[in-house]
């Protein structure tokens, strides 16, 4: 049985995706600024701002503690609520202890503050990887854009969160895809924010053209009609994980399918988001 050493590489290894301290620092600085951002949202509501139900919802009682108890014959809280999807729970194996709320916090103490932990870092001095609503540059729109949701497409406005514009943000600078695939192919970058996967990145194109890397060489070609309507900025290999091998080396293992991405929202190694 392997240890909790063990467990705990494998767990950062398969589910997280980091492996290295660094990247475990990021994932662990994103988790404590999306707590912030929580916590912010909870203390901006206020009791004059919730209806009857819901204060009687947020009403304190006692502290509930399971323990593991294989022969349990706990019948509390194992009948079920929604009976037409879960039925009630026969053998919960765990024993229920109902202990009292502590006392209240003296005048003035606010007990757990809603702040950071020093030394996290955020927006634009995040992680590679880590790009966020304070490091993209995005505005809001509300648009009939018809969003996928639960299969149906909604028919009322929604609330989209548009990016910046590559050309804009060159400041009139003329640059064309072939100036940005030389820099960019056969290059890492982190993807699907807030998991830091790394990528390949295997192609660049834009509405007339796509950039692809044979060996060293960079090669182009147009689009035909129907190609050019479905393009996309930028598509590269997401690293799904690792796997290691008989004689203890470890590699890293690629998905198979391409994804796309817009390459303002990838970050690159030494280049920023």
């Amino acid at each position: 049985m392997q240890g909790l050493g063990a467990a705990k590489e494998r767990w950062y290894t398969e589910k997280l995706g980091a492996r290295s301290p660094e990247e475990r620092r990021a994932v662990v600085d994103s988790y404590l600024q999306g707590l912030h951002w929580v916590l912010e949202y909870y203390y901006s509501v206020g009791p004059s701002q919730l209806s009857s139900d819901e204060l009687a919802r947020n009403e304190l009682g006692g502290i509930l503690v399971f323990t593991a108890l294989d022969d349990s014959q706990e019948k509390e809280f194992c009948k079920t609520t929604m009976a037409q999807v879960f039925s009630d729970v026969i053998h919960p194996k765990s024993k229920l202890v109902t202990r009292p709320m502590p006392p209240p916090l003296p005048v003035g103490d606010r007990g757990f503050e809603p702040l950071i932990c020093p030394g996290t870092t955020t927006g634009l001095y995040a992680p590679h990887g880590y790009p966020s609503l304070k490091s993209l540059t995005v505005r809001p729109e509300l648009r009939m854009a018809g969003i996928n949701v639960l299969g149906t497409a909604s028919r009322k406005e929604s609330l989209l969160l548009v990016l910046r514009d590559l050309r804009a943000a060159l400041g009139g600078r003329t640059i064309n895809t072939g100036d940005i695939a030389k820099s960019l192919l056969n290059t890492r970058c982190y993807v699907n924010w807030p998991y830091l996967q790394e990528a390949r990145i295997e192609r660049v194109s834009d509405a007339k053209e796509i950039w692809y890397a044979t060996g060293h060489a960079h090669q182009a070609k147009t689009w035909q009609s129907q190609e050019a309507a479905k393009w996309s900025a930028d598509a590269g290999q997401v690293c799904k994980g690792f796997v290691k091998n008989l004689d203890g080396t470890i590699n890293k293992l690629y998905s198979t399918d391409e994804v796309k991405f817009p390459v303002q929202v990838i970050s690159v190694e030494g280049k920023g988001g």
